[in-house]
């Protein structure tokens, strides 16, 4: 019955203990930073987030040493592949999730995020860039036969050259993993 929670083996007392929930959610520029009342946090965890919703994995624990989980290539493939390794096993504990009953909207100026209630596990995106590397791209996929670590899992994160000193400043991809994990590109 733990859901998802991050273990800082690096902190003391209860720091160390962060779950991973919607209101534990501190900071979304450029990545995702959850935190608890105790100051204990950890970012970057988009990319294993996903690999645990891909491999249906809800109830883990996750011990990490520092406070950013590595971004390895920029996607989550590492992380479905080593859940793969390692196998899941099925628990008798029961799954809590939301049921959206009616759809749900959350604007910040033009983005947006809606929950709409449906049968099946379907995700859309689009995004819009000036740059034209980028441009307008849209992508959805319904969650059925595992087909998360074929369609999507090897899915990068990107970056503009530009953004590179901003990054930095921000002190995200520490460790030099920066230029290996983002898809750099210039005009």
């Amino acid at each position: 019955h733990s859901g998802i929670t991050f273990i800082r083996t690096d902190l003391q007392g209860e720091a160390r203990v962060i779950p991973a929930r919607y209101d534990a959610v501190t900071d979304t520029r450029l990545c995702t930073v959850i935190s608890n009342q105790h100051g204990g946090s950890v970012a970057t965890i988009e990319h294993l987030m996903a690999a645990l919703r891909g491999a249906d994995v809800s109830n883990v624990i996750i011990e990490i040493d520092g406070p950013e989980v590595p971004i390895m290539d920029g996607s989550s493939a590492a992380f479905i592949e080593a859940i793969d390794s390692v196998g899941v096993v099925e628990q008798e504990a029961p799954v809590y999730a939301i049921k959206v009953l009616e759809p749900i909207e959350v604007r910040d100026g033009d983005k947006y995020v809606r929950l709409m209630p449906s049968d099946q596990e379907t995700y859309s995106g689009t995004i819009i860039y000036e740059n034209q590397v980028i441009g307008h791209q849209s992508y959805e996929m319904t969650f059925v036969n595992g087909n998360f670590r074929h369609e999507l899992a090897d899915s990068r994160t990107f970056g503009l050259f530009e953004e590179v000193d901003a990054l930095r400043s921000m002190g995200l991809a520490k460790g030099g993993s920066l230029e290996s994990a983002i898809v750099v590109t210039k005009d």
